[in-house]
């Protein structure tokens, strides 16, 4: 095949992460089917446009601005002002090997536009966080990789920062949905939502072990009271799916569902208890993970 490919790559209040992703972007292997890289800029203007020029004699780039902070908006400008057949999106804080694209390209050469591709996300810390601390991250923390063979995948697997569909798809399902993020804030999981219409429309999902992109993690995003703020984003996230999938006259309480309720109330005396026991630092985490879920579910739903 002859796929030409974009990259578009959203960046929300930062300068320095889009210098850093464009510096190691130049230090890759560019396959001549990667014709653009388009950086979208969202939210509060910085200096992203001066930093794009910097690089333009290294890189096809492109830069679009809009005022509206939103990743799922952001995405969709990049997917409306892209060319190509195949897009793939990068958050601004990954780095790259030399032949991340080169692995990306030759995978998509082969399989085509039938599928959607993802590739390992590893995790580069700033400072690692605790051992017992990793258990609770979410992968884009923690580190995501289904192992050195390239895999056909039917469940929604690939993770965000590293993520490719081809325009056919993004076309047939309307890009990401509005149920979005905007930096920490709000909502998530946009692209698992459509790997997993991708899925059900019969659509592949392909594992590309070669394309590597490594997570720059800064400290404050694997602490105690992110990995918290984290969750209870996760439960915001999970409360639409709830919603949606309830009986047709189910027992509420508040508006909230009875059994979530209950949930809430029990692990809020898990909580307090596990305090009072004088629990290690772990246990009374845990009981404090679980509360954050339930209370973004709550809150999802007062949102509703």
């Amino acid at each position: 095949m002859n796929l030409k490919i974009s990259i578009v790559i959203p960046t929300y209040n930062n300068d320095f992460m889009i210098n850093r992703i464009l510096k190691s972007l130049s230090t890759t292997t560019l396959p001549k089917s990667v014709t653009e890289i388009i950086v979208v800029e969202n939210g509060p203007r910085l200096n992203v446009e001066n930093t794009c020029k910097n690089f333009q004699q290294q890189l096809p780039l492109k830069y679009i601005y809009t005022e509206q902070g939103s990743l799922s908006n952001a995405r969709n400008l990049g997917i409306k002002n892209s060319t190509n057949g195949i897009i793939i999106f990068f958050d601004n804080d990954m780095l790259f090997e030399k032949n991340t694209l080169s692995e990306y390209d030759k995978v998509i050469q082969q399989y085509g536009d039938q599928c959607f591709y993802g590739g390992p996300v590893l995790a580069d810390y700033e400072e690692k966080p605790p051992e017992w601390l990793r258990d609770f991250l979410p992968w884009s923390a923690s580190g995501h990789s289904l192992g050195d063979e390239i895999i056909s995948i039917d469940k929604a697997l690939f993770l965000g920062g590293n993520h490719a569909f081809s325009r056919k798809l993004l076309e047939e399902f309307d890009g990401y949905d509005d149920m979005c993020a905007t930096g920490e804030e709000g909502m998530m999981g946009e692209e698992r939502r459509l790997q997993e219409k991708a899925l059900r429309a019969g659509y592949q999902g392909i594992y590309v072990p070669g394309a590597v992109a490594h997570h720059w993690i800064l400290k404050d995003r694997c602490s105690q009271d992110w990995t918290i703020h984290r969750k209870y984003r996760a439960g915001l996230t999970i409360a639409v799916t709830i919603k949606n999938s309830l009986p047709a006259k189910p027992c509420l309480l508040f508006g909230i569902p009875c059994y979530i309720v209950k949930d809430y109330y029990v692990s809020l005396f898990n909580y307090n208890l596990s305090i009072f026991l004088l629990n290690s630092k772990q246990q009374v985490f845990s009981k404090k993970f679980k509360l954050a879920y339930l209370k973004g579910i709550i809150a999802g739903f007062k949102s509703l």
